[in-house]
């Protein structure tokens, strides 16, 4: 049987790289040993409640680093890098890098800074050919740099998406192949509610892609204010860790006063519920961010196609992974003002025959993203690399 690792740095969080990493994990391992790499172990037992996806059959072993998965990539028939900014070298014969996104361009001062260490970075490659404590300090200084010799030791890159994919071979000159992860569960249709859903974690970054929970409601509280949606409410649903309350606090004042429902950690069986009733599904991710820094911008959406499988209608800001998935008045809706989402729900809500129409047009759309293609491909694609081994 075939040893793979899959690393991940953030099993913690299961946020949407995770739930692509556990379905990989789950797929692979019903044909070969899996072990899963990074600083602290997956909660088995919520990754199969609350995202559906069942990893009891793979193994942990912590790294705690990049310089660390590097170091034991050695020991596996094949390593698959599936965590975001990762720059983990592959020393394994068959190294498979999973493109969450490829980062922002480089900045002035890290450039600088990648200036700073290159020649010592080139000093300590040479002394690493007489002593091992050397090779040690190279990987420690190579990952202040911003050189990419790190990427020709993958034999293979898979994008999530084209937005992902035109990236990579933008900022790390590497093309590759598109592997679009499905969402971990299948939701039927259900008697739909009057109600707007959104899901994504509760977290208030600078870093990384926010959710922009408070600005859906800011938009909310206009629509609300108009004729014609007297019942109808908005429920924000997502996963939240302890050191993020006080945003989730600051979501719930904004949303005093309103038809907003808060709804932290749900379980998966609570989440589904939510799904098939849902009548139209927000997205706002990549909204007031700067096209200068792409890794802000939702990568793929898995949330989106969950909701699409359900019936929920897609509005989605047309940046990013979004616009890949939702086809603009076909089987949902793109924004890119409060204005243009606001009016394109009010469509929708006023409107039921359009609603109806996008709705089961949103379910065969989402068929495309399901996880049976997934599981063919991926399958596929390391059994003709385990043909080689």
């Amino acid at each position: 049987m075939t040893n793979i690792a899959i690393y991940n740095h953030h099993w913690a969080t299961m946020g949407g790289g995770e739930v692509s990493a556990g379905i990989l994990a789950e797929t692979l391992s019903k044909n070969h040993h899996i072990t899963l790499l990074g600083p602290t172990p997956p909660n088995t037992r919520l990754f199969k409640t609350r995202l559906n996806i069942d990893i009891s059959d793979c193994t942990f072993r912590q790294v705690e680093n990049d310089f660390e998965a590097s170091r034991v990539s050695e020991e596996f028939d094949f390593f698959i890098n599936h965590s975001f900014s990762s720059k983990a070298q592959n020393h394994s014969p068959h190294g498979t890098y999973i493109v969450m996104f490829p980062g922002n361009p480089s900045r002035i001062r890290s450039r600088i800074k990648s200036a700073v260490y290159l020649p010592l970075w080139k000093s300590c490659q040479l002394l690493g050919t007489v002593s091992s404590y050397f090779r040690d300090i190279d990987q420690k200084i190579r990952l202040q740099t911003t050189n990419l010799q790190w990427t020709r030791s993958y034999q293979r890159f898979l994008s999530i998406s084209d937005f992902s994919s035109i990236w990579t071979e933008k900022l790390w000159n590497q093309s590759s192949e598109l592997l679009y992860p499905p969402p971990s569960r299948q939701v039927c249709p259900g008697e739909k509610k009057p109600f707007i859903l959104s899901v994504g974690r509760f977290f208030d970054s600078k870093t990384t892609h926010s959710k922009q929970q408070i600005e859906m409601i800011k938009a909310f509280r206009i629509l609300s204010q108009k004729d014609g949606l007297p019942d109808w409410r908005l429920v924000l649903a997502g996963g939240c860790s302890p050191n993020e309350t006080s945003y989730l606090e600051t979501v719930r004042a904004a949303a005093s006063g309103l038809p907003v429902e808060i709804l932290p950690n749900v379980s998966g069986g609570d989440l589904a519920d939510l799904l098939a009733s849902s009548s139209i599904y927000w997205h706002a991710t990549g909204f007031k961010q700067n096209e200068n820094k792409p890794a802000l911008f939702e990568h793929f959406g898995i949330s989106i196609v969950e909701a699409m499988t359900a019936g929920s209608v897609p509005i989605v800001f047309g940046a990013g992974g979004p616009l890949e998935i939702v086809r603009h008045g076909v089987d949902g809706f793109h924004w890119g003002t409060p204005d243009e989402l606001i009016e394109k729900t009010q469509l929708l809500v006023n409107d039921t025959n359009l609603r109806t129409r996008l709705s089961n047009n949103a379910i065969k759309r989402a068929t495309l993203f399901g996880k049976n293609q997934y599981e063919e491909k991926v399958q596929s694609l390391f059994s003709f690399e385990q043909e080689r081994i």
